[in-house]
């Protein structure tokens, strides 16, 4: 399907920046997010605190920081997949004749309907959160990141995450295409080296 490969990608660099973000608050490096695993167990006033942790976090900002910027990319995929997918450019002279706007209008139109969707989901995210800290943190524990969080020093540190997201994912595309690039020549070569010249 034409953009669904482009769009996951961004979907899910978005998510990953977003996940590393709530992971250097408070939840170990070994905690799993096992969907529903233990819910009924968490006491109704575990999970409150939990949700307190959750908002006073900085959770809601460090969302609206991701899908601001996953929103341009979102615009650029659909851009980019009209013109280097099978059947793309096809399509996209007839979204250029037939939508109000063209094919710019539509990808802004994907780009700004997709980021309503998407916010629409947020107490999902917020709530499955609040879960996974129950599970995972005792309310002493519970207690002890509230504080640090609400604290001068740690609302400094929370305002530091979307730039400690940012540049682990800067440098993870870096490390990405250097290893690529470096094993494609590598594994490339004895096969190259082997073939006879025409």
């Amino acid at each position: 399907m034409i953009l669904s490969g482009t769009i996951k990608k961004t979907i899910h660099a978005g998510l990953s920046a977003f996940a590393l973000s709530l992971a250097a608050i408070a939840v170990p490096a070994s905690a799993q997010d096992a969907a529903s695993t233990g819910d009924n167990a968490i006491a109704p006033e575990q999970l409150a605190a939990a949700r307190e942790l959750v908002d006073v976090s900085g959770t809601k900002q460090q969302f609206e920081i991701t899908l601001d910027q996953m929103r341009p990319l979102l615009f650029n995929n659909v851009m980019g997949g009209f013109t280097t997918q099978e059947g793309g450019p096809e399509l996209a002279a007839l979204i250029e004749q037939k939508y109000d706007g063209g094919l710019n209008g539509f990808a802004e139109s994907f780009a700004e309907q997709f980021s309503e969707r998407f916010r629409a989901r947020f107490p999902d995210f917020r709530e499955r959160l609040a879960k996974l800290f129950a599970r995972e943190l005792s309310p002493e524990e519970i207690a002890s990141v509230k504080s640090f969080v609400t604290s001068p020093v740690g609302r400094k540190y929370v305002s530091l995450i979307p730039a400690m997201a940012a540049h682990m994912n800067q440098a993870g595309e870096e490390a990405g295409e250097e290893i690529a690039v470096t094993l494609t020549q590598e594994m490339l070569q004895p096969i190259l080296m082997e073939t006879p010249a025409s």
